[in-house]
């Protein structure tokens, strides 16, 4: 939760930073503050938060056992449909907004990686209670995944920009019909 906390904090710093004009150092903008903030969470969800979920779920795999159960399986799952409905808020916002900048998109995806992560606690609750111990343990190497490739996509969607990336060929398009008036 504190890596989420920190990776929505970067985003909305990032969100401020990139709306101030150019200046002398940065001609075009601040408009690539988003990305290096997407980068930043990309980061944070490969290099900290998967390995960390895969280095605790693989030992698990050979430690399966009935201590694996939940003591109370209805509060974790009122636990979980609260999460779910928490998490679900500020996704609906950003996809109702209509322009989406890289720090939104990263934001998205960390949203997106939270339901999902929801959805497999959920279905690893039932599974448990219902004396499958090892769905726990699966569960957790599935959420981990998840956010692995959640953190490359993250990634490989901004790096380019950071490095001169050329702009659409609408931008091109828009520059010229703009530029012909």
């Amino acid at each position: 939760m504190l890596s989420d906390v920190m990776v929505s904090f970067f985003h909305l710093l990032s969100l401020y930073w990139s709306r101030k004009p150019a200046d002398e150092f940065h001609m075009f903008g601040h408009g690539r503050a988003q990305n290096v903030a997407a980068i930043v969470s990309a980061t944070i969800l490969i290099f900290f938060m998967s390995l960390e979920a895969f280095r605790e779920a693989i030992p698990k795999l050979f430690q399966i056992s009935e201590t694996s159960a939940f003591q109370n399986t209805y509060l974790a799952l009122i636990a979980i449909f609260v999460g779910m409905l928490i998490i679900a808020i500020p996704s609906i916002d950003i996809l109702r907004t209509k322009t989406k900048g890289a720090s939104q998109k990263a934001q998205m995806v960390a949203l997106l990686k939270d339901e999902v992560s929801y959805v497999a606690a959920l279905i690893a609750v039932a599974l448990v209670a219902q004396g499958y111990y090892v769905s726990d343990t699966i569960a957790s190497l599935f959420v981990a995944l998840i956010i692995a490739l959640g953190g490359i996509y993250l990634l490989k969607d901004n790096v380019h920009y950071l490095v001169g990336r050329a702009p659409s060929q609408q931008f091109f398009e828009k520059v010229e019909s703009t530029a012909s008036l």
